[in-house]
Order: structure tokens, then sequence, then C-alpha cells
């Protein structure tokens, strides 16, 4: 994965609906279309390199990394969306996840699409096991991606975990940008503000996910720095 800037401009092409019919492998990324019955149109861009030792939750897709997701709803709207979340975990191109519906289901009646990046590009649903992680192709990526953003919404949504300096730097310059950022919480509690994870657990105790709702912060008294400070 060199050439970032061709990454930028695929993004830009596929999002087009219908427009990637079927895999492509370019400069070590995968381009890969979603078929799962859910999804109306959207894609996924994963690293070309896969586990040597199969991961049991990956299924057949193997791929390490997944950099970039993608899904069109389709509905009319004009506005994007997109969901900085801490890690990819076993969702793929032929079947989403609980988190992945989740994301759909806060959205998906006002957005037009939604794209998720990761604050880690290694696809593992124990995150554990990304202590140590060479992350320095992904923070390269979501740095140019970031910087193309201009008209989207953004949803801080890794969870209640440490995130690299770097990362908490494009943070905050979005928020110099005047960018619309949101954050996820819950609707029937004075539950303090922070970042949460759009994955079912930890939502038990606050009345399950369907209590869950988009607020921007500019409307909340908490200030970005306070919420994703190291």
């Amino acid at each position: 994965m060199t050439n970032f800037s061709n990454a930028i401009a695929n993004i830009t092409k596929f999002k087009q609906f219908n427009s990637l019919k079927e895999t492509l492998t370019e400069n070590g990324l995968k381009y890969v279309p979603m078929i799962f019955n859910n999804c109306k149109y959207g894609f996924a861009i994963l690293s070309e390199e896969e586990y040597k030792l199969p991961l049991e939750g990956l299924k057949q897709y193997q791929n390490k990394h997944r950099y970039y997701y993608y899904e069109s709803f389709e509905n009319g709207k004009t506005e994007e969306v997109i969901f900085i979340m801490f890690n990819p975990s076993s969702a793929c191109p032929d079947k989403d996840d609980p988190t992945i519906k989740n994301c759909r289901k806060l959205v998906q009646e006002k957005y037009k699409s939604m794209e998720i990046i990761n604050i880690f590009s290694e696809r593992n649903p124990n995150v554990k096991n990304l202590e140590g992680a060479n992350n320095s192709l992904n923070i390269e990526f979501i740095t140019e991606l970031l910087k193309s953003k201009t008209d989207s919404a953004v949803v801080l949504a890794w969870g209640n975990k440490r995130i690299p300096e770097e990362i908490r730097s494009l943070i905050l310059d979005l928020q110099k940008q005047n960018k619309n950022i949101l954050i996820i919480t819950p609707t029937n509690t004075k539950a303090k503000m922070k970042i949460r994870h759009p994955s079912n657990q930890g939502w038990c105790r606050l009345g399950g996910f369907n209590t869950a709702k988009l607020t921007n912060i500019k409307n909340e008294d908490i200030t970005l720095e306070e919420l994703i400070k190291v």
C-alpha cells in the first residue's frame, strides 16, 4: 500500500452506485464489493496480505487488515457520515457483524451513506492482540482520507480506549475545520458523556443499544479535548 492518493481516488470512483462489481487488486490493496443481503451497495478495502495461520472468527476472508468500509443507503439523502472506531472485527464482504448493524441503525434514515475507518486496521476480534502492532500504514491512510473529507459528519466511536497521539491530533484538526462531530449517547439516562463503541457489549446496563442516539458535542457541556484526552 504505497499510493494513497490513488486509493482516495478509487474511493471517490467506487462510491458511485454499483460501480465496483468484482474484486480489484491494486498496490497491495483489495477493493471488494459487498454481497450480503442488508447492503444495497458497498465495498471494503482490505489488505492483500493475509494471516499465515488462519483466525477462526474471520472465516474465509483472512485478509489481515481492513482500511476502509463504505455502504450506500440509496435513500435520497445528501449528507454522508463516517465512523471512527477502534479496529475491524469479524465483518467481511459477505457478512456484517453486530457492530456494523448497529452503525446502520443509527444513521440509515438520516444519511445517504456511511463510511468506517479504524484507529487500528488489523482485523482481529481480540483487541489485546493489537498491542505493539505496526499501525503506521493505517495512520497514513486515514490521514489522507480525513484530509479529503469536506462535508461528512464524523462519529467518534472507538470506546473507552487509549488512542495514539497521531490520531488524537487528527481528531482535533477536524474540530478546527468546523466538522459536525458526533458521539453515541443513551437516550434514557444521565450517563456520563464519553466516547462509546456501537457494539452491543457495554450497552446492557444502559437499556440496550435501542436506546442509543447520535449527539453533537457542540450541544453538550464538554469539550472535544476532554472527550479524547489520553
